[in-house]
């Protein structure tokens, strides 16, 4: 019994398997890359990276060397060459600056018999699928969180004020670090300091993009996404084209392979693969989710965290 994708990325049935359990799968599976496509477009990440061979991405960092020319004498300095003169080499190097190891996420749930003779096989298995789904989900926004907030090189901009500080020193932090070549910055921040600025101006909510963040449209110009996983009181910011996002095909022929015989469900991008199972060892129905997604900058020092601190209140001195 095994479950195959046609060319056009629809699931085909090549056993007895109820079309139910095959049609939740397929949703299943969609969902999940319709809602990572949805938060790809919330962060501005333009390209998706798929690794065929090998888990890691290597970051590479260019280093522009000017001639050695002097001002004033056109031989070189700022590219000023005199006429008929050779002119010299610029030299562009490029070195390693950091490696991205991807790694396999997976995840497994079980569900006894008696659980789905009691609930019944939606509310046992694919309900509680859907709730492990939310889990994955989860743990890919806590990746991107971390990946942002544990770089040792980021630039730093604590602020006193309110979040319309906070996002003012992160743009011209962040304009300095591109020279200025942003499509736009995409800031992450607490609900509670949004609500604090909520306070003294009306903001905008947009779609929410799932993963637990919520999309605030056109907030001074920069996307601004918010989830309680970055503390009140923080914030980080960088710029759109600065994230990026990398992934192993979970539809890998070779992957597949492993699997035959078994009622396998993927995507047509291959972000993540759903198996079902049934143990009849011990009488289980097992959902198994493996996916290799990471979200990441490119340039460290173009990733801009800071705090935010309220103003001191005002002393007020005491009447004669």
């Amino acid at each position: 019994m095994t479950l195959t994708n046609t060319p056009n990325g629809v699931t085909k049935k090549l056993g007895g398997v109820d079309n139910k359990v095959i049609i939740n799968s397929i949703d299943f599976v969609k969902q999940f890359e319709s809602n990572v496509n949805r938060l790809r477009e919330a962060l501005g990440i333009m390209r998706m990276q798929p690794l065929t061979k090998g888990n890691t991405v290597n970051i590479w960092g260019d280093k522009v060397i000017e001639p050695t020319g002097t001002a004033g004498t056109d031989d070189g300095a700022g590219g000023v060459v005199n006429p008929a003169v050779d002119i010299p080499l610029t030299e562009v190097q490029r070195n390693l600056d950091r490696t991205i190891e991807l790694k396999w996420h997976k995840y497994r749930k079980v569900v006894p018999w008696e659980t789905i003779q009691q609930f019944g096989y939606d509310q046992a298995v694919l309900q509680t699928d859907r709730t492990m789904m939310l889990q994955i989900q989860n743990d890919i926004r806590k990746d991107l969180f971390t990946n942002l907030t544990n770089l040792s090189d980021a630039t730093s901009a604590n602020v006193t004020g309110n979040l319309q500080t906070a996002l003012g020193a992160a743009y011209g932090k962040v304009m300095d670090a591109f020279d200025g070549n942003v499509d736009q910055i995409v800031m992450f921040a607490n609900p509670q300091d949004a609500g604090d600025y909520l306070g003294s101006a009306v903001i905008q909510n947009g779609q929410s993009v799932g993963f637990g963040l919520t999309l605030v449209e056109d907030f001074m110009g920069a996307r601004l996404l918010l989830n309680n996983s970055i503390p009140k009181g923080q914030y980080v910011a960088t710029a759109t084209n600065n994230l990026n996002l990398a992934y192993m095909p979970a539809n890998d022929a070779e992957l597949m392979q492993a699997l035959a015989g078994k009622q396998t469900t993927t995507g047509e991008l291959g972000l993540i693969t759903l198996v079902h199972d049934i143990n009849t060892t011990n009488a289980t129905q097992q959902s198994t989710v493996m996916d290799a997604i990471q979200m990441f900058p490119e340039i460290s020092a173009g990733v801009v965290k800071g705090t935010i601190s309220a103003p001191a209140a005002a002393s007020s001195s005491p009447k004669a």
